[in-house]
């Protein structure tokens, strides 16, 4: 069908009188090269769920109305939410981990909500690296570290979470603690490491300025202290996941305490929460 398309616009100016102009030879191979090479490629990346969805499927948009970011939007920003929504749900694989656990509708719509608050600053971030999203129904124990777990997040492309933490973390918005922020926060911070289309979204100065804050909080200066739990201390990684949850969490709060590390989180995710809360 495309190939006879192209023959028929081929014939039509190969039977002009004249010689064909190098305009109309040019159009007739732009046009080639779109019917057989543009929209057999689009066709398939629809095909397999590469483009985003057009909107979101009724039974995920129920759910939204639980993450404070989206309830605060205006009516265009929340259908870009959900088309992000739904397009993270579209790309990765929800897999249940605890015997008898249902991976229903709530979980993936929640899961992926909680990406998109995270990255909603950004025009494109879909955390590519991490195709595999593993649920347990509460803590779980790690071979590998021989200890039980709430959540953690693996360099291979995994995201894990606890369901019973999850819940817990967004029962309580204003408390700064929040399992499902702080993994994808971990997951976040390790695609600007990874080599593919989100390597580097941190910019080099914002992050020297981000050790230099941690450095501060860790020797106890400034005002981050008594504002961030302890556990911040624990390595810059866990510097970033909390200050994520408090980024997401309680905006405001971090932005009259810390003003400075807020304004700085501000340009690392691109978006300021305390200006639309």
């Amino acid at each position: 069908m495309i190939l006879s398309s192209f023959l028929v616009i081929w014939n039509t100016v190969g039977d002009s009188r004249e010689e064909p102009s190098a305009l109309a030879i040019g159009l007739a191979l732009a046009l080639a090269f779109f019917l057989l090479i543009v929209v057999p490629i689009i066709g398939l990346a629809q095909s397999i769920g590469k483009l985003p969805p057009r909107k979101i499927k009724p039974r995920y948009k129920l759910f939204l109305a639980e993450i404070p970011l989206y309830r605060h939007l205006d009516p265009k920003a929340k259908q870009r939410f959900e088309k992000r929504v739904q397009y993270f749900i579209n790309q990765k694989q929800f897999i249940p981990r605890s015997r008898g656990l249902v991976i229903d509708d709530r979980k993936k719509a929640l899961i992926a909500g909680t990406a998109v608050e995270l990255t909603f600053g950004f025009t494109r971030f879909n955390f590519d690296h991490f195709q595999r999203i593993l649920i347990y129904r509460d803590n779980y124990y790690s071979k590998i570290s021989q200890q039980y777990h709430q959540g953690e997040v693996n360099i291979r492309g995994l995201i894990v979470l606890s369901w019973t933490n999850f819940e817990k973390g967004n029962a309580d918005r204003e408390d700064g603690i929040n399992l499902g922020v702080h993994e994808i926060a971990h997951a976040l911070k390790l695609e600007n490491k990874i080599i593919n289309r989100n390597h580097s979204f941190i910019q080099p100065k914002d992050y020297k300025d981000f050790q230099m804050a941690y450095k501060s909080f860790i020797d106890g200066y400034g005002n981050a202290h008594g504002f961030l739990r302890d556990y911040a201390k624990t390595n810059i990684h866990e510097f970033f996941a909390v200050c994520c949850e408090n980024f997401i969490e309680r905006p405001k709060e971090f932005q009259s305490k810390v003003p400075a590390l807020y304004r700085l989180m501000v340009r690392i995710l691109r978006q300021d929460p305390a200006a639309i809360y």
